[in-house]
């Protein structure tokens, strides 16, 4: 298990300013915590041959900032 934490750009270790955190994820797809689970992998794609946009991924966003 890891822990996923995103940071504003301008801060620094001895004073962290932490925008969103993900404790405790895995990169095992069948377990509760999988990261995509809990950040999020979903975007759009154009699809050429509808002419239109798809929603791709498995897991809805959770993040402000970032998906997997």
């Amino acid at each position: 298990m890891f822990d996923v934490i995103v940071r504003a750009y301008n801060d620094d270790d001895k004073k962290p300013a932490i925008l969103e955190a993900f404790y405790d994820v895995d990169l095992n797809p069948m377990s509760d915590n999988y990261i995509a689970k809990r950040v999020g992998d979903m975007y759009y794609q154009y699809d050429v041959d509808s002419a239109k946009m798809r929603l791709m991924g498995d897991f809805n966003n959770k993040s402000k900032y970032i998906r997997v």
